[in-house]
């Protein structure tokens, strides 16, 4: 067993090199609708929970993909970003992902030179050591690099206001199975309309 303690993070250039040979949004999705559809007999019942959470944000991901239209606004901002290299680091079981990916891929189609990457996160523990989240490896993150391979931007891995609803719960003394539930109940109120507000903000800051 890897002890994850002695893990060391991966340097800015060593996550942009990895970052370039990640999986493309093509085999991404192909590897997990094989994922998702694959039948279930024979799996005990951990792997089961797993594979139905890889189905149900299947589900999520490509009804939102079918809703969501990145705002003229958004849209605008793209047009005017140079070449990029953005990783989308995740895992296919990941809520947050499933709704947060739709509108990474909508905005990465509107800018002219960016090229999404992923990795999976418990294949890339060193990277996901760089993105830790309050010493949590939490996912979804995305990181935006420039032509140079200099990281200019960085989102994760779920909008503040989510974020501060959770909180709140928790400090009410809600469960976790409460706090998993409201979590997907703000996401299915269009909560990745927010993602997206959040994204442009950070592409206008850094688009000076």
């Amino acid at each position: 067993m890897i002890d994850t303690d002695l893990i060391v993070p991966v340097s800015m250039s060593e996550a942009y090199d990895l970052t370039r040979k990640g999986m493309t949004t093509e085999q991404l999705l192909a590897e997990w609708q094989q994922l998702a559809e694959a039948p279930l007999r024979g799996l005990d019942r951990e792997e089961r929970r797993y594979r139905f959470y890889v189905r149900y944000n299947w589900e999520r991901f490509n009804r939102v993909t079918e809703s969501f239209e990145l705002p003229e606004s958004f849209q605008a901002l793209m047009r005017l970003q140079g070449a990029q290299t953005w990783l989308f680091l995740t895992e296919h079981w990941c809520a947050d992902a499933a709704y947060s990916l739709p509108v990474v891929l909508a905005a990465a189609e509107a800018a002219p030179s960016a090229e999404v990457r992923f990795l999976l996160r418990d294949d890339n523990l060193s990277v996901m050591e760089r993105y830790l989240t309050k010493k949590a490896r939490s996912i979804p993150v995305l990181a935006v690099f420039d032509a140079q391979g200099n990281e200019i931007l960085r989102w994760g891995s779920k909008p503040l206001a989510l974020d501060v609803h959770r909180k709140e719960l928790q400090a009410s003394g809600a469960d976790g199975p409460t706090v998993s539930a409201a979590t997907i109940k703000w996401y299915e109120g269009e909560g990745w309309l927010e993602v997206a507000r959040e994204l442009e903000e950070r592409f206008l800051a850094v688009s000076g």
